[in-house]
């Protein structure tokens, strides 16, 4: 056959133009589906991390709600055992209520559906006398909380005082001895604004936009109630608060909306837009004809110029290895500078090569072989890869987060002809994921572990100790008079404190240790792998020893001290709840016994708490049934014993036990609060039984002495107070003495020292009691108005017989009459120490030789002279 004519140049170059824009549009379409993936697995990514940081969200509300909600738990319990409960009594645990930092507004209680006691009563006098069933916004709720038996929050509502909240409202039943009737309801307001603070839904470093919306009263899903509306309505992270009945829903989504791409999206756009023109080149360069070969590399010189500068604009590194052997043909600036030698020649280099001073880890750690990255799949079976993250470590040392993509360069024929690889640094985004991870596990104050994942410490530990059998100690860690240094010293320097104590606690334990702060300035220490007990016992002292050192912060100097409770495992339990309540229990004990010190938790602390306990309930139900009553013990003049006082003493008359003594249950009262209405109940008795008997007008010289607790003055004791007892019993201020404690002269408060010279204006006179056996201090007799010192009996006991409680008896009297103070010996039982107490001048005695605590009946009151 003739030779056929070649065809046109013009037509050999539409067809290799053709033949071009067919690859790169192969090329730029597989491009474009690796970009979709990577966009998918983006916000994926943004999801999980949504997700995560929501749920720190999420355990902060719920643990903003559980505590308030908690504490009305406590009003619940005493109310339905104390179903007679007085306004006096609700206030004083009212008060204690809203005390342990809360964020609720009130309390109050609602018996029979209607509300009878609310605290604080100013400011909410309006919701007094509120019938929930004929309120309409409040109604169903209420009816729920009742006939559920459940604490159902209601909320946010318009209140009745005023403003808005959250109502929680909780079922009180009482027990008799037909079973148990339904009492009424149990209410706490709490404030929205205050509550969207504490529950970190008003941070404004959040990543997150919240919402939050709820089920009203009957259960329906409820209205958005904080947050935008519409978030819920943009395919949002959710995550549900759990309440005590029923659940909130909380919505989340990125302050800057839901990725539309992979943040490294433009540098693998880019990358797929240089293999999809390397490809057209390619491919154009071989479809030409001979004759226009010279021309067509002109061309692509100048194409591979302007894809070269494209190359090197981009921060991502770029990679193009040759098939099959996958020598890298060429790379951009951004992979040269991440060699240990970036002019070292690379063109021929294998990968391994290029990589040899790198250590390559997967996310999980374990190494990372060369022949696992996507640049060898894709040379050798042509396939792209999503990206695989690892972390690299330059030969410089420098580590560094990275996520290597690939896809290969298909010739014209089909076959693999090279593949292109891009390392996008992506260290930025992880060290942003561990921040997340880190907020929601450590307190940002000290750096150390906080509760959740200290609770999370003792359960591993404890899962161990099971497994090894090895012995485990819990240590509770509270620092002394912390308070005080936040009070006088500002948050500044208390936060100070805080990380320094935090720094000492940790170097004093092992490395295997874990230490975690509680919150406030409590702190807790997990010792793993203990032999024996001393080993507790040694790092136990030694925290106490470092502890007492000064502490230096800014420019002071801070001496606090610490009190440490320990518990062991598996000797004390199992649980992790069960043993942080048992070093608590201890840390206590610690407290109670000076401070700077640590005690074991032990069975006897249990069983203490559990008396503890019965004889609050046994307190609170014979002050409603008056089984207390009052003695009195005169008080004498030692020159001529003649009765100058009269001492009034509280006894209880125990349903059970019969007369209890004191000692067994003011400490009890004194915790419990119930000491501030059982001591004003004492003053007004005692003011109104000697009144009675011709005691109590100016021209009596007979007074009356009456024991003041310090935590009276704690619960509003004061000048008011005390005037309209007086007025009521009409009984002279001038015939009245309250004997007070060495404690309540060691309390800094500004109004128990102002109260104390409230007092001493009235006429009042202030005895010191039980002098000798705390903290006695000359600063004290100076700064205070007290004018009487009562000598302990415990020194009277001793006097003449024991030498040095002689002495100090003597020494005692002898300051006081320097000071101008007069004395009373308390405890005197024989004519001996009587005599004595003449001989060194002591002025006034008390005790079973002058005269023992008798009823009011068969009470002789001086004649007045």
């Amino acid at each position: 056959m003739p030779n056929q004519p070649a065809p046109p140049a013009r037509l050999v170059e539409h067809r290799a133009t053709l033949l071009s824009a067919l690859t790169a549009g192969l090329v730029l379409a597989g491009g474009w589906a690796f970009d979709a993936q990577l966009a998918d697995q983006a916000r994926h990514e943004q999801r999980l991390a949504a997700v995560s940081q929501l749920g720190a969200v999420r355990a902060r509300v719920e643990g903003v709600i559980n505590h308030n909600l908690g504490l009305v738990r406590g009003l619940i319990a005493f109310t339905a055992s104390n179903p007679g409960i007085t306004q006096g009594e609700f206030a004083a645990i009212a008060r204690e209520v809203l005390a342990q930092r809360s964020q609720m507004r009130n309390v109050a209680l609602a018996r029979d559906m209607v509300i009878t006691h609310i605290y604080p009563v100013e400011g909410n006098e309006a919701a007094l006398g509120l019938d929930y069933r004929a309120n309409p916004a409040q109604r169903a709720a209420a009816l729920l909380a009742r006939d559920t038996g459940s604490l159902v929050v209601a909320g946010p509502i318009d209140l009745v005082q005023g403003g808005s909240g959250f109502v929680g409202r909780a079922p009180i039943h009482v027990r008799n001895s037909g079973g148990s009737y339904f009492w009424g309801l149990a209410a706490t307001v709490i404030d929205t604004d205050t509550f969207y603070e504490e529950a970190g839904l008003l941070d404004d470093g959040s990543m997150l936009r919240l919402a939050l919306r709820g089920r009203d009263a009957r259960g329906e899903s409820g209205d958005v109630f904080f947050g935008e509306p519409e978030i819920f309505r943009r395919d949002p992270v959710t995550a549900t608060v759990s309440l005590p009945y029923g659940s909130w829903q909380l919505g989340a989504e990125p302050q800057g909306g839901w990725l539309s791409s992979h943040p490294n999206a433009w540098q693998v756009r880019t990358a797929v837009l240089t293999i999809a023109l390397l490809a057209a080149m390619l491919t154009f360069a071989r479809a030409r004809s001979a004759d226009e070969r010279r021309a067509g590399e002109r061309k692509l010189a100048t194409a591979r110029a302007t894809l070269a500068a494209a190359i090197e604009q981009t921060p991502a590194a770029i990679l193009l290895a040759d098939a099959p052997d996958g020598r890298l043909r060429t790379a951009n600036t951004a992979a040269l500078v991440l060699r240990r030698n970036p002019t070292a020649p690379l063109e021929h280099v294998p990968l391994a090569g290029y990589l040899e001073h790198w250590d390559l880890r997967r996310a999980d750690g374990s190494p990372l072989d060369v022949e696992q990255l996507p640049l060898v799949a894709a040379l050798r079976e042509g396939v792209g890869s999503a990206g695989v993250e690892m972390i690299v470590t330059l030969g410089s040392g420098e580590q560094r987060w990275m996520m290597a993509s690939a896809a290969p360069v298909h010739s014209p024929q089909g076959g693999i002809e090279a593949a292109v690889m891009v390392l996008s640094d992506i260290t930025d985004i992880k060290e942003a994921e561990d921040q997340v991870r880190y907020r929601a596990n450590f307190d940002p104050l000290t750096g150390l572990p906080n509760r959740s994942f200290f609770l999370e410490k003792l359960e591993d530990s404890i899962a161990r100790s099971r497994r090894t059998k090895a012995m485990i100690a819990l240590m509770y860690i509270d620092l002394d008079r912390f308070k005080n240094v936040n009070d006088t010293l500002g948050h500044d320097v208390g936060d100070l404190l805080l990380k320094e104590a935090a720094r000492r606690i940790e170097a004093t334990v092992r490395s295997t240790d874990t230490v975690a702060r509680l919150g406030g300035d409590e702190f807790t220490v997990i010792l793993n792998d203990l032999a024996q007990e001393d080993n507790v016992t040694v790092i136990a002292d030694n925290i106490t020893s470092e502890m007492a050192r000064p502490f230096r912060i800014l420019q002071h100097t801070i001496y606090s001290g610490a009190s440490i409770g320990i518990t062991l495992c598996p000797a004390d339990g199992l649980e992790p709840q069960g043993l942080l309540k048992n070093a608590d229990m201890a840390m206590y004990q610690a407290k109670d016994q000076g401070r700077n010190n640590f005690q074991y938790f032990t069975r006897a602390m249990t069983e203490r708490a559990q008396r503890f306990v019965s004889i609050e309930k046994d307190l609170r139900r014979s002050l409603e049934r008056g089984d207390f009553r009052l003695q009195y013990q005169p008080i004498c003049r030692v020159a001529d014993r003649s009765v100058v006082g009269i001492e009034a003493l509280l006894r209880w008359q125990h349903p059970e036990r019969g007369w209890t003594a004191p000692e067994q249950f003011i400490s009890v009262a004194e915790e419990t609060g119930m000491i501030i209405d059982l001591g004003e109940w004492v003053l007004r008795k005692a003011c109104q039984d000697l009144a009675g008997r011709g005691l109590g007008s100016t021209e009596d010289e007979c007074y009356l002495s009456v024991n003041v607790s310090s935590r009276q003055f704690r619960g509003g004791f004061g000048r008011r107070v005390v005037q309209r007892i007086l007025e009521d019993s009409r009984f002279s201020p001038r015939r009245l003495q309250f004997e007070i404690t060495e404690s309540l002269l060691l309390d800094e408060d500004e109004r128990t020292q102002r109260s104390l010279h409230d007092f001493r204006q009235l006429g009042i006179r202030l005895a010191l009691d039980d002098f000798g056996t705390g903290f006695s201090s000359l600063g004290y007799l100076r700064k205070f108005p007290v004018g009487i010192i009562k000598i302990d009996r415990s020194f009277i006991n001793g006097l003449g017989v024991v030498e040095t409680d002689t002495h100090l008896v003597r020494a005692i009297i002898a300051m006081a009459r320097g000071l101008g103070l007069s004395t009373v010996a308390e405890g005197v039982e024989s004519e001996d120490q009587f005599r004595l107490l003449a001989e060194y001048g002591c002025e006034f005695a008390q005790g079973f030789f002058i005269g023992r605590p008798v009823d009011l009946d068969e009470l002789e009151v001086p004649a007045p002279r």
